[in-house]
């Protein structure tokens, strides 16, 4: 009976991902932008998106923030979730309700596109202070079994802020291995975020060297800045 329900997961999580990768911040702004529109638009193999019916729990910290984010997908173009995290910068803590839309995705032989959209809601706290906190998120990505490109953009908006702020995140990566379906896979990406907001310091681009690990429903990344400060990413389908 559960090998019945492990090859039944399995084909649907192929269905999805039929590549076999499916776990799952004034120049510099136009040249994100123009690699995105180049490239064709989450972040990463990590879907913002899982099969019907699975819940999703993610952790991730890095020198910016730690984050708790746990989700359910009702079908394989939506799912809703809670977002707990720690701002580290401005020492402030977020309680968000997330709605992920998947606007695109585009199989082909030998690659796949996505496009999300992310919609948070709920409050910041910062001191004792409350506010109302709103984010909304732009996702893309492209892959094949060797290489990936994404493209990650939010729009921040809080309470006792004078103007909405943005942060970006592009991310290449390649696999040094083409593994099988249901195998072990590793990834190695380079990643740049930038963080233009004054209220979190300097305006400056922040380089990231990122290891990928998964296999089945789950998945592990580490990674390293130029500031040699560390990364953790921790992805479970349920």
């Amino acid at each position: 009976m559960l090998n019945e329900i492990n090859e039944k997961v399995e084909n649907k999580l192929l269905a999805i991902y039929p590549n076999g990768v499916y776990n799952g911040d004034m120049g510099k702004k136009v040249i994100f932008l123009f690699l995105f529109f180049i490239m064709t638009f989450s972040d990463l193999v990590a879907r913002a998106i899982s099969y019907p019916g699975a819940w999703t729990l993610m952790l991730k910290t890095n020198q910016q923030f730690s984050r708790l984010h746990y989700h359910y997908s009702p079908k394989i173009s939506h799912s809703v979730g809670l977002v707990l995290e720690k701002d580290k910068p401005e020492n402030t803590m977020l309680y968000h309700l997330q709605n992920n839309i998947l606007l695109l995705r585009h199989n082909t032989k030998k690659s796949q596109r996505n496009v999300y959209l992310k919609i948070q809601a709920g409050w910041a706290e910062k001191l004792s202070r409350k506010a109302e906190s709103y984010r909304l998120s732009l996702d893309g990505d492209w892959e094949s079994r060797r290489h990936f490109v994404s493209y990650h953009v939010n729009a921040n908006s809080r309470g006792y802020l004078k103007h909405p702020y943005l942060d970006q995140q592009i991310r290449v990566g390649v696999a040094p291995y083409v593994a099988d379906y249901g195998s072990f896979h590793t990834w190695v990406f380079v990643e740049i975020n930038h963080y233009p907001s004054k209220k979190r310091g300097e305006d400056h681009l922040l380089y990231r060297l990122v290891f990928r690990f998964f296999k089945g429903l789950t998945l592990l990344e580490v990674g390293i800045d130029r500031d040699n400060k560390g990364m953790l990413s921790v992805m479970r389908r349920l």
